[in-house]
């Protein structure tokens, strides 16, 4: 079953020189034969999700937060989707660091959590504003949004390009975030959410250390867009 995972990861993708290191090298050979028991275990965990993230106190409140019913994420606490749906602009605070300083994300080098930060903003701002409207004045149908980076986990990019590897799940990095709307008049709560996530097993992978981190960011962007969209059809 592992090597026809492998075959077809390959295929899928037209890169056969992975397939055929597979077959060449006996050395890789051994060393995969050596480690298949902790590569089993490492997907069967990861197969579960990643672990949920730890409340860092960004946010004043976790009650609400309830498992997500999509299954998308770890945490998270949403009024009906027509409450949502009286909101069509938003108000987009700068993205912050909250990240604890015993974390892993903590001795990672401030110039790549600085990039990471403008990545995140930018892909929000672009995403986001590309369907809806972004503004700077609280108001009726204004929701504002606040969102703080908790963690971030730098993959392994040796890890990460071996392909029974990354089906493990092993060398993949990953981030941590929380983030709430509330209504910017009443400052009443709209949504929140607490979720940790890694990279994705299969699909392209890059060599920096901050790719799987930013696909995370685009994977928790587009599922709020999507949720936005689900609830302005409620209407």
């Amino acid at each position: 079953m592992l090597k026809q995972e492998i075959r077809r990861w390959c295929r899928e993708r037209d890169e056969i020189h992975y397939f055929q290191i597979w077959h060449m090298h006996m050395q890789f050979t051994i060393v995969i034969k050596k480690y298949l028991p902790c590569l089993l275990v490492l997907s069967a965990v990861g197969c579960s999700g990643s672990p949920e993230a730890a409340h860092s106190g960004f946010m004043g409140n976790y009650q609400q937060l309830r498992s997500d019913r999509d299954k998308k994420l770890d945490r998270v606490y949403q009024q009906t989707d027509r409450v949502l749906a009286q909101y069509n602009k938003f108000i987009l605070q700068p993205i912050v660091l909250y990240i604890a300083p015993n974390s892993e994300g903590g001795a990672i080098d401030p110039a790549k959590l600085q990039e990471l930060m403008t990545y995140f903003d930018t892909y929000l701002q672009n995403t986001l504003g590309a369907k809806y409207e972004i503004v700077n004045t609280p108001g009726p149908g204004v929701a504002q949004l606040r969102v703080a980076l908790t963690d971030v986990k730098l993959g392994n990019t040796v890890m990460s390009v071996i392909p029974v590897s990354r089906v493990a799940g092993a060398g993949l990095g990953g981030a941590s975030f929380e983030a709430e709307m509330f209504d910017s008049v009443s400052r009443v709560r709209i949504a929140a959410v607490v979720d940790s996530s890694s990279g994705k097993r299969f699909g392209s992978v890059g060599l920096d250390p901050l790719d799987n981190a930013k696909y995370v960011f685009r994977f928790w962007i587009d599922d709020l867009v999507r949720r936005i969209d689900r609830a302005q059809l409620s209407r």
